[in-house]
């Protein structure tokens, strides 16, 4: 059977026009929803977030540190060819030298050095590897130990391994080195770091030189008949269990005080080492410590703190100097975030329980089911909420904004790993693009789904990474910057020999590595000022009007709102109506982030502004008898839980379908919460 808008079974271009229309209003509709969904979920997690790092919070204990490649391959020689490694030991010691440089070549097999490493990296921070400290400093550290074999008297050689890791990243603040019994009895394995020593009975902190000194007899090692493919051990295993003992000098590396063997009671919560001096008795807690603050490390802070693994196994200090490090932030000053990106999801919340009391009243009312655009929740203000962002940033000194770029500079640059929580930022910059977004389409006289920007954000900034690295506006400036930054991590011993490790006061505002950081985000507003554009172009070329622009043609509009009404010629669209002129909201100005709707509906001739256009304006019918501003109603809501009336309130009067211009200001008792709640939406004049 044909349907009335048939003709010999073919679809009228009218009937067929209507069909588009309601297919575009409910999919941009439904792309509008689940867009305010996606900025929903980001800005409460940020809340989340901001609100941890307000409180203080830390990252789960990570393993990181520095290898040292050859030295088992050199234990693998003196197991499988012991007389060739004794006879290089002996060339060495009988020649002068008391310390050997390992070097290992592409066939895995292993040579000596004499004086240094055939590679200097740096000569400045190779002082502390040159033959006369590393004999000077291994044996201070040896002073308790007891062992009768010392660095210079020919019963054993120091070996230094080239491939060392921390030595080829420039590290003074940490040495490793061993020492070689010559007829390959026994190894010992030096580790030492710049930490500091917290001393409750003397309420004081001060640095100091700690090492771990852990023996392995060579008779423990077996050996695999081939290396397997990656084994850092070069197939060694050995049968002992590792004894570490552990020797502090307090003041190094500022001093030469003696190094005191200490024991570990215990370990902190926060990971340190609780230990005493064997000889005093005095209690020390020992950790590392690295990352900036300012003011103090309870008020705006990203640090790390760490100590090093004690493994059973004696391999595992032979290879690897593995420290396990935790995270730390907290920014005393992040409450602005929190309350910027807590109103914008309140305001969601909000807007959406609304929209949905207006369905449900309109399809209990009429029969049809309207689908609600919660696009004004993040299209009114977004502006004003953009500013709020930069005012949140601007209370804590830029601190979170600094954090977060550093972070992640150091990640891109390979430097000091930083525990930040991004998400708080990523709802930041949402909310400063969301601004951008809007205003470069107001200024387009574009009305623009949120979907589109949201998916622009979304996109650029899961690529940032990449996007920095090759487009970075200033990248090699910043790059310095963060070079100097990580340097700042060292305090310089104005020695020959070590540096010491800690952390630093940050009170300046770095805006090279911000600006620098943020090119993700300019990126992303210049495609999206681009799809505007071409947006733009195409609207006016190639169609008849812009969303009803300020000389619109004469078109023919359709009913939107399920309330019955018909299509009809609109004309001139400078005939405000009624509840334009009296809410100063013109319809056909509106631009900016909202989904596609009609402005108007035209009702037996007569021009009314359609129920979609009063809630994109922020508007809504109470009580069937009242006009509110959305932010109205729950300022009044607020009024009547707290008995006072904190918030200003005002509404306009409906007589049938036409607005009241005389505004009227609303007070707790004039209306009970049932009827505040009373929602719908209707077709004003």
């Amino acid at each position: 059977m044909k349907g009335p808008e048939s003709v010999n079974g073919v679809v009228a271009p009218a009937a067929r026009s209507r069909k588009r229309k309601a297919f575009l209003y409910i999919f941009n509709s439904v792309t509008a929803i689940i867009a305010i969904t996606v900025i929903f979920i980001v800005n409460t997690t940020g809340v989340v977030r901001t609100v941890q790092t307000l409180l203080g919070s830390s990252d789960t204990p990570r393993s990181y540190g520095y290898h040292s490649f050859n030295m088992p391959f050199l234990l693998r020689e003196a197991v499988v060819s012991g007389p060739s490694v004794q006879n290089r030991i002996t060339t060495l010691l009988d020649a002068g030298y008391h310390v050997a440089y390992l070097e290992k070549d592409t066939t895995d097999a292993t040579q000596f050095q004499p004086n240094s490493c055939a590679n200097i990296v740096n000569a400045t921070t190779e002082r502390i590897y040159a033959p006369n400290y590393v004999s000077f400093l291994m044996k201070n550290m040896m002073v308790e130990y007891g062992m009768a074999a010392t660095v210079t008297d020919n019963s054993a050689i120091a070996v230094v391994d080239c491939s060392f890791e921390g030595r080829l990243a420039q590290d003074t603040t940490a040495f490793k080195a061993y020492l070689l019994e010559r007829h390959l009895k026994w190894v010992v394995t030096f580790q030492l770091q710049t930490i500091m020593a917290n001393i409750p009975a003397r309420r004081d902190t001060m640095p100091t030189g700690t090492v771990t000194i852990t023996n392995m007899t060579l008779a423990s090692l077996q050996v695999a008949p081939t290396i397997p493919s990656g084994d850092t051990l070069a197939g060694l295993s050995s049968s002992e269990v590792a004894i570490h003992r552990m020797f502090s000098s307090r003041g190094f590396p500022f001093n030469t005080a003696a190094f005191d063997e200490v024991y570990i009671n215990s370990t902190t919560s926060t990971g340190a080492w609780n230990t005493y001096v064997l000889s005093t008795e005095l209690e020390m807690i020992l950790q590392g410590y690295g990352g900036m603050y300012r003011g103090s490390q309870n008020e705006q802070a990203n640090y790390n703190t760490f100590v090093w693994q004690l493994s059973p196994n004696p391999l595992d200090p032979i290879h690897y100097f593995n420290y396990e490090g935790v995270g730390r932030i907290k920014n005393s000053w992040a409450w602005g975030q929190a309350l910027v990106s807590g109103f914008l999801s309140f305001t969601i919340i909000t807007s959406t329980i609304m929209a949905c009391i207006i369905s449900k009243n309109i399809h209990t009312a009429t029969g049809v089911w309207w689908i609600p655009d919660i696009s004004p929740s993040v299209g009114s203000g977004i502006g004003f909420r953009g500013v709020l962002t930069i005012l949140a940033w601007w209370i804590d000194g830029w601190w979170a904004l600094q954090e977060w770029s550093y972070n992640q500079g150091n990640a891109r640059s390979h430097l000091l790993t930083m525990y930040v929580l991004t998400d708080s930022i990523k709802s930041d910059c949402l909310s400063l693009f969301l601004a951008g977004a809007a205003l470069i389409a107001t200024n387009f006289r574009l009305r623009v789904n949120p979907a589109i920007p949201v998916i622009v954000y979304m996109i650029v900034y899961s690529q940032r990474e990449a996007i920095v690295a090759g487009l970075g506006f200033i990248l090699t400036r910043a790059n310095d910057e963060l070079m100097a930054n990580q340097m700042l991590n060292v305090v310089p011993s104005d020695s020959s020999g070590l540096d010491m490790w800690m952390w630093h006061e940050k009170l300046d505002f770095n805006a090279t590595i911000v600006f620098n950081e943020m090119t993700w985000l300019y990126i992303a507003l210049i495609v999206f000022a681009l799809y505007c554009a071409m947006n733009r172009f195409y609207t006016v070329r190639f169609t008849d009007h812009l969303v009803e622009a300020a000389h619109t043609r004469g078109t023919m509009t359709a009913d939107t709102g399920g309330t019955g009404a018909t299509t009809g010629k609109s004309g001139s669209t400078e005939n405000a109506t009624c509840f334009e002129s009296s809410t100063g909201e013109y319809l056909r100005h509106k631009y900016g982030l909202m989904s596609y709707h009609e402005n108007y509906l035209f009702i037996k001739g007569m021009k009314y502004a359609s129920p979609s256009g009063i809630w994109t304006s922020g508007w809504v019918v109470v009580d069937n008898r009242f006009l509110f501003r959305t932010d109205d109603i729950m300022k009044v809501f607020f009024n009547i839980l707290l008995c006072h009336d904190i918030f200003r309130a005002h509404c306009h009067v409906i007589t049938e379908s036409k607005v009241d211009k005389t505004v009227i200001r609303v007070f707790r008792k004039d209306i009970s919460i049932k009827q505040l709640f009373t929602l719908s939406l209707r077709p004003l004049s």
